[in-house]
């Protein structure tokens, strides 16, 4: 070996799936990645092993020799990932031993000498100090960072896939060579400095490899306006990137922050088309002492394994119509009542979901959200073609100003147009929907 080449690897502990650092001399043996929690981080795998000991044969490394005992090091570690991606803040080897934290010169020298290109990204690690065990015990560690899946924003979801690529290296840690000090790599990639290489996995293999993802996000957007004692439509979008797939079934709820309102989303549960955005209405009853103001009102789409997204929208209060005013979205039917006295109609609001599948429907009901200005008794009853007779029928007593949530159900619906009829004292309320094919 010539003088002043390095080409020592450098391990804390013996035996298989020890923590190492290198001077040179290191080999990729396995790198994968997977995605969490159906939507959640993506965890990169990367084992490594020392060049020349059991089951990783010397030769296939920038130094293109095997590790030597006896030196002290440190491992350098370097992952391509999109701009989006949130890199860890430092993770540990496998077995507990090496642990490594960010460095910002190896991510710049990384990007100086291959850079990352458009949509993309270097994160740069380097290992705490590590000590060798020779061989002939095999010499290797892992690694399995997790990288979160950054969103606009506004919401907007990470985009899939989620190409990525590591490479790995290491330095030398002895006298005036501190693990303090900065990382500095020579003029090529496969180039040794800094007594050691920045990367002594094959330089040339930096082609991506690539995961397909899954994303939500849920964009509000506002303001809203809405009189104090009415009822609003906030509408959502909920975003998703990804291949459709069962395992994306979305459980929506709402709130606000207007003092005493309420709040319910038009559709309570979906399974989102493949890169699709569905409008998701959202209605807002506010009590008639509300102060005027803006608020918040907020989506939440959760899976069952706790991944949850969230956004919010503007929802502006404004004082009611003066005493005699009108406003609102009239009833139809004829006065009630009994010696000389009537009773007025309410105003009804009636929301039904929008882009509903028939199968969606036939599992969990039609969803009818209704806002009345006085508090009423009614039946609502929902039809299919031309049949006189309720496919299914409830009676329910509305809130003021509600929302009041109603759910249909019948397991015999067909694809095509349905009507929700709504009878109360004095009044009939018709509102008109499709239930779609997909």
């Amino acid at each position: 070996m010539a003088a002043g080449t390095v080409r020592a690897l450098v391990i804390a502990g013996g035996g298989a799936l020890s923590a190492l650092a290198l001077a040179g001399c290191a080999q990729i043996q396995g790198l994968s990645a997977t995605q969490l929690q159906v939507i959640g981080p993506v965890r990169v795998a990367l084992t490594v092993c020392a060049s020349g000991s059991v089951g990783c044969p010397e030769g296939s490394s920038n130094s293109g020799q095997k590790a030597l005992a006896g030196n002290l090091g440190q491992v350098l570690v370097g992952f391509r990932i999109p701009e989006a991606a949130v890199p860890p803040a430092g993770f540990t080897s496998t077995n507990g031993v090496a642990v490594f934290a960010p460095s910002p010169t190896y991510t710049a020298e990384l990007e100086r000498l291959a850079p990352a290109g458009a949509g993309r990204k270097w994160a740069g690690y380097i290992s705490s100090t590590q000590s060798y065990a020779a061989p002939p015990s095999p010499q290797a560690f892992t690694v399995q960072p997790e990288f979160g899946l950054g969103r606009g924003a506004d919401g907007t979801p990470f985009t899939t896939p989620f190409p990525y690529r590591a490479v790995v290296g290491a330095r030398l840690v002895q006298n005036s060579l501190t693990p303090e000090r900065p990382v500095v790599c020579g003029a090529t990639l496969a180039a040794g400095a800094d007594a050691g290489w920045c990367v002594d996995s094959p330089a040339g293999a930096l082609v991506d490899l690539v995961l397909p993802t899954r994303d939500l996000g849920v964009r509000g957007g506002g303001p809203v306006s809405v009189q104090a004692g009415g009822l609003a439509t906030v509408p959502f979008t909920l975003a998703y990137s990804g291949t459709a797939s069962p395992l994306v079934d979305v459980q929506l709820t709402a709130a606000t922050t207007a003092p005493g309102g309420s709040a319910l989303p038009g559709v309570g549960q979906l399974i989102p088309a493949s890169n699709s955005a569905t409008t998701v209405q959202v209605a807002v009853g506010v009590p008639a002492g509300a102060a005027p103001g803006d608020y918040d009102v907020t989506l939440a789409a959760a899976l069952a394994g706790g991944q949850t997204r969230t956004g919010t929208a503007t929802l502006r209060v404004t004082a009611p119509p003066a005493a005699g005013g009108g406003g609102g979205q009239a009833g139809g039917g004829g006065p009630a009542g009994g010696g000389g006295a009537t009773v007025a109609r309410p105003r009804i609001r009636v929301i039904l979901p929008s882009r509903l599948s028939f199968r969606q429907a036939r599992r969990a009901g039609i969803r009818v959200l209704v806002g009345s200005t006085r508090v009423a008794n009614v039946r609502v009853e929902l039809f299919q073609t031309t049949a006189r007779r309720p496919k299914a029928a409830r009676r329910i007593r509305l809130k003021s100003p509600g929302p009041t949530l109603v759910v249909l159900r019948s397991s015999v619906l067909r694809p095509g147009p349905y009507r929700v009829l709504i009878t109360g004292e004095g009044f009939r309320i018709p509102r008109r929907g499709v239930l779609r094919v997909r």
